[in-house]
């Protein structure tokens, strides 16, 4: 049961880290990059969309990856956080809605549609623009978790410098009770704890 909890915690972990949101945010992209290619593609060669070319099958392929790591990042994400935290309790909920809705529905059009239907996969670049929603999610996911972990490691080393100058200010005051303040006890004192 312990390593179960640990998997799951290092699981979590991965997928809140900053190169994790990168790595969506360039998968993002990417599809987007693969979409407006076909699109400018099909405008300037018409030929090429009707004889489905090569280049079209492979920026299909590259798309249907894609959506088939979104697919497995959503479904990674539910297990980690539990349906309720991820969909419902999140502060993200609502763009973790969409974009489970959004890589659905574009995984079964891309499995169901062939030939000439995949020309309603258009409608779906109209959704993918959507898709920078998720972009700027990740970003703000990323960012925001940095700033907690920077907020939390300024606030564990202010507690340690508290800590550190309290001690410091007690040993200065049990010298100056002595009143054998020296020169050179001062220098140790200080050599000593700085």
């Amino acid at each position: 049961m312990d390593k179960s909890h640990t998997a799951i915690d290092r699981l979590k972990l991965i997928l809140q880290e900053p190169r994790t949101h990168w790595l969506i945010l360039f998968l993002v992209a990417l599809d987007f990059l693969c979409y407006i290619t076909m699109i400018i593609i099909s405008y300037l060669w018409p030929a090429a969309e009707q004889g489905e070319h090569w280049i079209f099958e492979a920026l299909l392929v590259v798309s249907f990856i894609i959506d088939t790591i979104f697919l497995l990042e959503i479904t990674l994400n539910v297990f980690a956080f539990g349906f309720l935290d991820y969909f419902i309790k999140n502060p993200y909920w609502l763009l973790h809605i969409f974009d489970s809705s959004l890589v659905v529905t574009a995984f079964l059009l891309e499995i169901f549609l062939h030939g000439k239907q995949r020309e309603v996969m258009g409608l779906l670049i109209v959704l993918r623009f959507w898709r920078l929603i998720k972009v700027l999610g990740s970003v703000a996911v990323g960012v925001g978790t940095y700033d907690e972990q920077k907020q939390r490691d300024l606030i564990n080393k202010n507690e340690q410098l508290s800590k550190e100058l309290e001690r410091v200010m007690t040993i200065v005051e049990e010298i100056a009770k002595e009143d054998r303040w020296s020169d050179e006890r001062m220098e140790k004192v200080f050599r000593e704890n700085i």
